[in-house]
Protein backbone atom coordinates (compact mmCIF):
# COMPACT_ATOMS: atom_id res chain seq x y z
CA UNK A 1 0.00 0.00 0.00
CA UNK A 2 2.68 2.46 1.07
CA UNK A 3 4.64 1.33 -2.00
CA UNK A 4 2.34 2.05 -4.19
CA UNK A 5 1.70 5.80 -2.70
CA UNK A 6 5.57 6.76 -3.40
CA UNK A 7 6.03 4.97 -6.95
CA UNK A 8 8.70 2.41 -7.80
CA UNK A 9 11.67 5.26 -7.90
CA UNK A 10 11.44 6.85 -4.34
CA UNK A 11 14.07 4.17 -3.56
CA UNK A 12 16.84 5.89 -5.35
CA UNK A 13 19.90 3.25 -6.15
CA UNK A 14 23.42 4.32 -4.59
CA UNK A 15 26.67 2.28 -5.30
CA UNK A 16 28.11 2.55 -2.04
CA UNK A 17 24.75 2.22 0.08
CA UNK A 18 23.98 -1.15 1.52
CA UNK A 19 20.54 -2.91 2.69
CA UNK A 20 18.86 -1.37 5.67
CA UNK A 21 17.72 -4.68 8.21
CA UNK A 22 14.94 -4.84 10.66
CA UNK A 23 12.17 -5.63 8.20
CA UNK A 24 11.71 -9.17 6.77
CA UNK A 25 10.64 -7.87 3.52
CA UNK A 26 9.65 -5.30 1.43
CA UNK A 27 7.15 -4.51 -1.29
CA UNK A 28 8.28 -5.17 -4.71
CA UNK A 29 8.13 -2.62 -7.54
CA UNK A 30 6.30 -5.00 -9.71
CA UNK A 31 9.62 -7.28 -11.05
CA UNK A 32 9.19 -9.91 -7.92
CA UNK A 33 12.85 -7.99 -6.80
CA UNK A 34 12.71 -6.25 -3.67
CA UNK A 35 14.00 -2.58 -3.19
CA UNK A 36 16.04 -3.37 -0.63
CA UNK A 37 18.30 -5.64 -2.45
CA UNK A 38 18.91 -2.90 -4.40
CA UNK A 39 20.78 -1.49 -2.20
CA UNK A 40 19.63 2.33 -1.29
CA UNK A 41 20.72 6.08 0.92
CA UNK A 42 19.42 5.64 4.34
CA UNK A 43 19.76 9.15 4.49
CA UNK A 44 17.23 9.85 2.25
CA UNK A 45 14.69 7.75 4.39
CA UNK A 46 13.20 9.36 7.55
CA UNK A 47 13.06 6.63 10.43
CA UNK A 48 9.15 7.91 10.66
CA UNK A 49 8.58 6.57 6.99
CA UNK A 50 10.55 3.26 7.63
CA UNK A 51 8.75 2.60 10.35
CA UNK A 52 5.45 2.53 8.18
CA UNK A 53 7.20 0.47 5.69
CA UNK A 54 8.13 -2.19 8.64
CA UNK A 55 4.46 -1.96 10.24
CA UNK A 56 2.75 -2.61 6.21
CA UNK A 57 5.04 -5.58 6.36
CA UNK A 58 4.92 -6.54 9.61
CA UNK A 59 2.03 -9.26 10.89
CA UNK A 60 -0.71 -8.36 13.64
CA UNK A 61 0.36 -11.59 15.69
CA UNK A 62 2.31 -15.06 14.59
CA UNK A 63 0.34 -17.00 11.76
CA UNK A 64 -2.31 -13.92 10.92
CA UNK A 65 -2.79 -12.70 7.37
CA UNK A 66 -3.53 -9.01 8.71
CA UNK A 67 -0.79 -6.77 8.88
CA UNK A 68 -0.21 -3.80 11.82
CA UNK A 69 -0.33 -1.36 9.69
CA UNK A 70 -3.70 -2.87 7.79
CA UNK A 71 -5.68 -3.40 11.41
CA UNK A 72 -4.81 0.41 12.43
CA UNK A 73 -5.54 2.27 9.41
CA UNK A 74 -8.79 0.73 9.27
CA UNK A 75 -9.74 0.89 13.26
CA UNK A 76 -9.18 4.52 12.46
CA UNK A 77 -11.27 4.65 9.78
CA UNK A 78 -14.04 3.15 11.60
CA UNK A 79 -13.62 5.68 14.23
CA UNK A 80 -13.62 8.81 12.00
CA UNK A 81 -16.52 7.42 10.06
CA UNK A 82 -18.90 6.84 13.01
CA UNK A 83 -17.60 10.17 15.00
CA UNK A 84 -16.59 8.37 18.08
CA UNK A 85 -14.29 9.93 20.90
CA UNK A 86 -10.74 8.70 21.41
CA UNK A 87 -12.02 7.23 25.09
CA UNK A 88 -14.57 4.70 23.48
CA UNK A 89 -11.45 4.11 20.58
CA UNK A 90 -9.12 3.29 23.57
CA UNK A 91 -11.67 0.78 25.29
CA UNK A 92 -12.26 -1.22 22.10
CA UNK A 93 -8.50 -1.46 21.41
CA UNK A 94 -7.78 -2.72 25.23
CA UNK A 95 -11.16 -5.48 24.64
CA UNK A 96 -9.22 -6.44 21.41
CA UNK A 97 -6.01 -7.03 22.88
CA UNK A 98 -7.33 -8.67 25.25
CA UNK A 99 -8.29 -11.18 23.17
CA UNK A 100 -5.61 -11.50 21.01
CA UNK A 101 -2.66 -13.53 21.40
CA UNK A 102 0.49 -12.05 23.37
CA UNK A 103 2.72 -11.47 20.99
CA UNK A 104 0.15 -8.97 19.07
CA UNK A 105 1.35 -5.36 17.87
CA UNK A 106 -1.59 -4.06 17.96
CA UNK A 107 -1.17 -0.53 19.71
CA UNK A 108 -2.28 0.12 23.33
CA UNK A 109 -4.23 3.60 22.63
CA UNK A 110 -5.19 5.84 19.90
CA UNK A 111 -2.43 8.30 20.67
CA UNK A 112 0.27 5.58 19.65
CA UNK A 113 -2.28 4.24 16.30
CA UNK A 114 -2.13 8.09 15.18
CA UNK A 115 1.67 8.36 15.88
CA UNK A 116 2.02 5.07 13.78
CA UNK A 117 -0.05 6.38 10.38
CA UNK A 118 0.98 10.03 10.57
CA UNK A 119 2.84 9.98 7.81
CA UNK A 120 1.05 8.46 5.58
CA UNK A 121 -1.18 11.76 4.79
CA UNK A 122 -0.15 13.43 1.74
CA UNK A 123 1.53 17.01 2.53
CA UNK A 124 -0.70 20.11 2.08
CA UNK A 125 -0.17 23.59 2.77
CA UNK A 126 -3.35 25.88 2.76
CA UNK A 127 -2.66 29.33 1.30
CA UNK A 128 -5.22 32.15 1.78
CA UNK A 129 -4.83 34.51 -0.85
CA UNK A 130 -6.46 37.53 -1.44
CA UNK A 131 -6.60 39.30 -4.47
CA UNK A 132 -7.29 43.33 -5.22
CA UNK A 133 -10.30 42.50 -6.70
CA UNK A 134 -11.16 41.25 -3.19
CA UNK A 135 -10.32 43.85 -1.59
CA UNK A 136 -12.22 46.35 -3.60
CA UNK A 137 -15.44 44.32 -4.24
CA UNK A 138 -17.44 46.47 -1.58
CA UNK A 139 -16.96 49.22 -4.62
CA UNK A 140 -17.03 47.36 -7.69
CA UNK A 141 -19.86 44.54 -7.19
CA UNK A 142 -23.59 45.40 -8.48
CA UNK A 143 -26.34 44.63 -6.32
CA UNK A 144 -30.39 44.69 -6.71
CA UNK A 145 -32.32 47.76 -5.46
CA UNK A 146 -33.79 47.05 -2.55
CA UNK A 147 -31.86 43.92 -1.66
CA UNK A 148 -28.85 43.27 1.08
CA UNK A 149 -25.57 41.16 0.43
CA UNK A 150 -23.38 42.99 2.28
CA UNK A 151 -22.91 45.23 4.73
CA UNK A 152 -22.06 48.00 1.79
CA UNK A 153 -25.66 47.66 0.50
CA UNK A 154 -26.83 49.19 4.35
CA UNK A 155 -27.91 53.32 4.03
CA UNK A 156 -25.19 53.05 7.53
CA UNK A 157 -22.32 52.43 4.88
CA UNK A 158 -23.93 55.03 2.27
CA UNK A 159 -23.69 57.70 4.43
CA UNK A 160 -20.45 57.38 5.58
CA UNK A 161 -19.37 57.75 2.28
CA UNK A 162 -21.49 60.80 1.85
CA UNK A 163 -20.29 62.15 4.68
CA UNK A 164 -16.21 61.78 4.09
CA UNK A 165 -15.74 61.76 -0.05
CA UNK A 166 -12.04 61.66 0.33
CA UNK A 167 -12.10 58.51 2.38
CA UNK A 168 -14.33 56.78 -0.17
CA UNK A 169 -12.49 57.65 -3.38
CA UNK A 170 -10.26 54.92 -2.11
CA UNK A 171 -11.33 51.71 -2.56
CA UNK A 172 -8.90 50.32 -1.14
CA UNK A 173 -9.11 51.76 2.27
CA UNK A 174 -9.95 49.83 4.84
CA UNK A 175 -13.51 49.33 7.12
CA UNK A 176 -13.63 47.28 10.43
CA UNK A 177 -15.49 45.92 12.65
CA UNK A 178 -14.58 45.79 16.38
CA UNK A 179 -15.87 42.41 18.62
CA UNK A 180 -15.41 41.93 21.88
CA UNK A 181 -17.08 39.23 24.19
CA UNK A 182 -15.56 36.94 27.13
CA UNK A 183 -15.75 33.15 27.33
CA UNK A 184 -14.11 30.74 29.85
CA UNK A 185 -11.56 28.76 28.71
CA UNK A 186 -11.82 26.06 31.16
CA UNK A 187 -15.30 24.75 30.18
CA UNK A 188 -18.08 25.00 32.06
CA UNK A 189 -17.17 22.54 34.45
CA UNK A 190 -13.76 24.44 35.07
CA UNK A 191 -13.06 26.75 38.02
CA UNK A 192 -14.62 30.47 37.23
CA UNK A 193 -11.94 32.06 35.04
CA UNK A 194 -12.95 34.85 32.10
CA UNK A 195 -10.69 35.83 29.78
CA UNK A 196 -11.59 38.37 26.92
CA UNK A 197 -10.78 38.56 23.55
CA UNK A 198 -11.23 41.81 21.19
CA UNK A 199 -10.96 40.83 17.52
CA UNK A 200 -11.25 43.17 14.13
CA UNK A 201 -12.62 41.88 11.41
CA UNK A 202 -12.80 43.66 7.45
CA UNK A 203 -15.64 44.13 6.42
CA UNK A 204 -14.49 44.56 2.16
CA UNK A 205 -14.35 41.53 1.78
CA UNK A 206 -16.99 39.88 -0.52
CA UNK A 207 -19.61 37.77 1.23
CA UNK A 208 -18.10 34.43 0.80
CA UNK A 209 -14.94 35.72 2.69
CA UNK A 210 -16.41 38.15 5.08
CA UNK A 211 -16.52 37.35 8.94
CA UNK A 212 -15.22 33.98 8.03
CA UNK A 213 -12.35 32.56 10.69
CA UNK A 214 -9.34 33.31 8.66
CA UNK A 215 -10.20 37.11 8.34
CA UNK A 216 -10.98 37.78 12.13
CA UNK A 217 -7.74 39.18 13.46
CA UNK A 218 -7.13 38.38 17.44
CA UNK A 219 -5.74 41.86 18.51
CA UNK A 220 -6.13 41.95 22.01
CA UNK A 221 -6.09 38.56 25.08
CA UNK A 222 -7.60 40.34 28.06
CA UNK A 223 -6.75 37.84 30.75
CA UNK A 224 -8.85 37.32 33.69
CA UNK A 225 -9.97 35.76 36.57
CA UNK A 226 -13.17 38.81 36.01
CA UNK A 227 -13.97 40.95 33.50
CA UNK A 228 -11.89 43.85 32.86
CA UNK A 229 -15.59 46.06 33.32
CA UNK A 230 -14.00 49.81 33.61
CA UNK A 231 -10.17 48.79 33.30
CA UNK A 232 -11.01 47.95 29.58
CA UNK A 233 -9.42 51.44 28.58
CA UNK A 234 -6.43 50.17 29.49
CA UNK A 235 -6.30 47.44 27.73
CA UNK A 236 -8.01 49.21 24.39
CA UNK A 237 -5.59 52.10 24.59
CA UNK A 238 -2.75 50.40 22.16
CA UNK A 239 -5.34 49.37 19.96
CA UNK A 240 -7.17 52.76 19.62
CA UNK A 241 -3.57 54.49 18.98
CA UNK A 242 -2.93 52.15 15.80
CA UNK A 243 -6.78 52.70 14.76
CA UNK A 244 -6.42 56.49 15.17
CA UNK A 245 -2.69 56.22 12.97
CA UNK A 246 -4.44 54.14 10.39
CA UNK A 247 -7.25 57.03 10.10
CA UNK A 248 -5.16 60.19 10.07
CA UNK A 249 -1.69 59.12 8.23
CA UNK A 250 -2.63 55.78 6.70
CA UNK A 251 0.15 53.28 6.29
CA UNK A 252 2.10 52.68 2.97
CA UNK A 253 0.88 49.61 0.61
CA UNK A 254 2.14 48.18 -2.93
CA UNK A 255 -0.44 47.26 -5.13
CA UNK A 256 0.55 44.09 -6.85
CA UNK A 257 -2.28 44.07 -9.56
CA UNK A 258 -1.82 47.63 -10.64
CA UNK A 259 2.06 47.57 -9.77
CA UNK A 260 1.58 51.18 -7.15
CA UNK A 261 1.85 52.47 -3.86
CA UNK A 262 -0.78 54.03 -2.16
CA UNK A 263 -1.70 55.44 1.36
CA UNK A 264 -3.88 52.97 2.89
CA UNK A 265 -6.73 54.41 5.75
CA UNK A 266 -8.76 52.27 8.07
CA UNK A 267 -11.73 53.15 9.80
CA UNK A 268 -13.74 51.73 12.54
CA UNK A 269 -17.15 51.56 11.34
CA UNK A 270 -18.84 49.83 14.20
CA UNK A 271 -18.82 47.96 16.85
CA UNK A 272 -19.87 44.19 17.80
CA UNK A 273 -21.31 43.24 20.85
CA UNK A 274 -24.01 42.23 23.29
CA UNK A 275 -25.48 44.21 25.92
CA UNK A 276 -23.26 44.43 29.00
CA UNK A 277 -20.08 44.61 26.67
CA UNK A 278 -22.23 47.49 24.89
CA UNK A 279 -21.58 49.41 28.37
CA UNK A 280 -18.08 48.91 28.88
CA UNK A 281 -16.93 49.09 25.29
CA UNK A 282 -19.25 52.28 23.38
CA UNK A 283 -17.12 54.80 25.58
CA UNK A 284 -13.52 53.58 25.12
CA UNK A 285 -13.28 51.66 21.96
CA UNK A 286 -14.19 54.86 20.10
CA UNK A 287 -12.60 57.38 22.16
CA UNK A 288 -10.97 60.02 19.64
CA UNK A 289 -12.81 59.10 16.71
CA UNK A 290 -13.35 62.61 15.33
CA UNK A 291 -15.97 60.88 13.09
CA UNK A 292 -17.79 58.33 15.21
CA UNK A 293 -20.13 60.59 15.97
CA UNK A 294 -21.74 60.34 12.10
CA UNK A 295 -22.67 57.19 11.77
CA UNK A 296 -25.82 55.80 11.31
CA UNK A 297 -25.19 52.65 13.57
CA UNK A 298 -22.07 53.06 15.89
CA UNK A 299 -23.05 49.25 18.11
CA UNK A 300 -24.08 46.36 16.76
CA UNK A 301 -25.23 44.68 19.83
CA UNK A 302 -25.88 40.60 19.38
CA UNK A 303 -28.84 39.75 18.39
CA UNK A 304 -29.05 36.06 20.70
CA UNK A 305 -28.30 38.70 23.86
CA UNK A 306 -31.53 40.71 23.04
CA UNK A 307 -33.51 37.41 22.95
CA UNK A 308 -32.38 36.35 26.50
CA UNK A 309 -33.95 39.84 27.91
CA UNK A 310 -37.19 39.20 25.91
CA UNK A 311 -37.20 35.30 27.33
CA UNK A 312 -36.36 35.93 30.62
CA UNK A 313 -39.00 38.73 31.04
CA UNK A 314 -41.89 36.33 29.88
CA UNK A 315 -40.78 33.41 31.08
CA UNK A 316 -40.34 34.69 34.80
CA UNK A 317 -43.89 36.51 34.34
CA UNK A 318 -45.40 33.05 33.33
CA UNK A 319 -43.60 31.43 36.10
CA UNK A 320 -44.09 34.15 38.62
CA UNK A 321 -40.27 34.26 39.64
CA UNK A 322 -40.37 36.75 42.78
CA UNK A 323 -37.94 39.46 42.36
CA UNK A 324 -37.73 38.18 38.63
CA UNK A 325 -40.69 39.53 36.65
CA UNK A 326 -42.69 43.21 35.97
CA UNK A 327 -45.86 42.05 36.78
CA UNK A 328 -45.61 43.59 40.38
CA UNK A 329 -48.07 45.42 43.02
CA UNK A 330 -47.42 49.23 41.47
CA UNK A 331 -48.08 47.75 37.70
CA UNK A 332 -51.09 45.80 38.71
CA UNK A 333 -52.86 49.27 40.39
CA UNK A 334 -51.76 51.15 36.93
CA UNK A 335 -54.52 49.05 35.95
CA UNK A 336 -57.05 51.13 36.31
CA UNK A 337 -55.78 54.36 34.83
CA UNK A 338 -54.76 52.48 31.77
CA UNK A 339 -57.26 49.88 30.60
CA UNK A 340 -60.56 48.38 31.89
CA UNK A 341 -59.66 45.02 33.68
CA UNK A 342 -61.65 44.65 36.82
CA UNK A 343 -60.16 41.00 37.45
CA UNK A 344 -56.70 42.22 38.01
CA UNK A 345 -57.03 45.58 40.15
CA UNK A 346 -55.59 45.57 43.60
CA UNK A 347 -58.59 45.26 46.31
CA UNK A 348 -59.08 47.97 48.40
CA UNK A 349 -59.50 45.83 51.37
CA UNK A 350 -56.42 43.70 50.37
CA UNK A 351 -53.82 46.51 49.02
CA UNK A 352 -50.98 43.99 49.24
CA UNK A 353 -52.59 41.32 48.02
CA UNK A 354 -51.82 40.96 43.69
CA UNK A 355 -54.46 39.00 41.50
CA UNK A 356 -53.25 36.23 39.33
CA UNK A 357 -53.73 36.75 35.92
CA UNK A 358 -54.50 33.56 33.44
CA UNK A 359 -51.27 33.49 32.28
CA UNK A 360 -49.72 32.39 35.26
CA UNK A 361 -49.30 29.21 36.31
CA UNK A 362 -50.05 27.24 39.29
CA UNK A 363 -47.81 25.46 41.47
CA UNK A 364 -48.15 21.78 39.85
CA UNK A 365 -48.35 23.41 36.45
CA UNK A 366 -44.85 24.89 37.19
CA UNK A 367 -43.57 21.50 38.90
CA UNK A 368 -44.75 19.82 35.25
CA UNK A 369 -42.77 22.15 32.97
CA UNK A 370 -39.65 21.80 35.11
CA UNK A 371 -39.82 18.01 35.40
CA UNK A 372 -40.00 18.30 31.79
CA UNK A 373 -37.11 20.12 31.33
CA UNK A 374 -34.99 18.30 33.53
CA UNK A 375 -35.46 15.09 31.09
CA UNK A 376 -34.87 16.87 28.36
CA UNK A 377 -31.95 15.52 26.09
CA UNK A 378 -29.65 17.44 23.58
CA UNK A 379 -27.12 16.55 21.10
CA UNK A 380 -23.73 17.51 22.87
CA UNK A 381 -22.87 21.14 21.54
CA UNK A 382 -26.15 21.84 21.42
CA UNK A 383 -28.10 22.47 24.41
CA UNK A 384 -27.19 20.12 26.86
CA UNK A 385 -26.68 22.57 29.91
CA UNK A 386 -30.80 23.60 29.52
CA UNK A 387 -31.22 20.73 32.87
CA UNK A 388 -28.95 22.18 34.82
CA UNK A 389 -30.59 25.48 34.84
CA UNK A 390 -33.56 23.44 36.56
CA UNK A 391 -34.10 24.62 40.09
CA UNK A 392 -37.15 22.59 41.11
CA UNK A 393 -36.88 23.20 44.71
CA UNK A 394 -37.67 26.89 43.85
CA UNK A 395 -39.71 26.22 40.48
CA UNK A 396 -38.02 27.80 38.10
CA UNK A 397 -34.82 28.09 35.93
CA UNK A 398 -31.67 30.21 36.96
CA UNK A 399 -28.83 31.45 34.95
CA UNK A 400 -29.58 30.28 31.83
CA UNK A 401 -27.18 31.36 28.42
CA UNK A 402 -27.98 33.25 25.33
CA UNK A 403 -27.67 30.17 23.76
CA UNK A 404 -30.17 28.24 25.95
CA UNK A 405 -32.94 31.08 25.85
CA UNK A 406 -32.78 31.04 22.00
CA UNK A 407 -32.84 26.77 21.79
CA UNK A 408 -35.93 27.50 24.22
CA UNK A 409 -38.15 30.15 22.63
Amino acid sequence: MVYDVVGPHFFSVHPNSKPVGGCSSFPTDGTGVSPSSYGYDVSRLSDRFLDVICAADQPLYNGCDESQLLVVARLVNIKAENNKFEICYDQVSQWASDMLPRDHTLPSDYYHKKKLIRDLDLPVEKIYASTAEHMTWHACHQTTEGSMCHPSNTEAWRHFDQSYPNFAMEPRNVRLALCTNGFTPHGQYGRTYSCWLVILTPYILPPRMCMKPEYMFLTIVIPGPSNPKRRIDVYLEPLIEELLQFLHIGVLMHDHATNQRFMMRAVLMWTVNNLPIYGMASGWSTAGSPYWNTHLIQHNLDVMHTEKNVFDNIFNIVMDVKWKKKDNLNAHKDLKNICNRLKLEVDKHRPNAMPKAAYILTKEQKKKICEWLRGLRFPDGYAFSITRWVDIANLRLHDMKSHDCYVFM
